[in-house]
């Protein structure tokens, strides 16, 4: 009787460990996502600011501001 008490116990503690270990396999595939959500995002800023500087820098350096302006 003792020793299926101790079976059951290890049975137990078994399933609490697989259940831990998808926990933390599921932890470790949602920060693999939001680190790629973040670095997506990074690179969406980057491609807006670099659109805005060079027009930003093609206005700058136009000799004739006005037909810019204009259109």
């Amino acid at each position: 009787m003792r020793e299926n008490v101790i079976l059951d116990y290890c049975r137990d503690l078994f399933d609490i460990l697989e259940n831990l270990e998808g926990l933390l396999k599921s932890s470790e595939e949602l920060r693999e996502d939001y680190r790629q959500k973040i670095t997506d995002q990074i690179a969406r800023q980057a491609s807006i600011l670099d659109i805005l500087v060079s027009i930003g820098m093609i206005v700058y350096f136009m000799p004739d501001k006005t037909v810019f302006l204009v259109i």
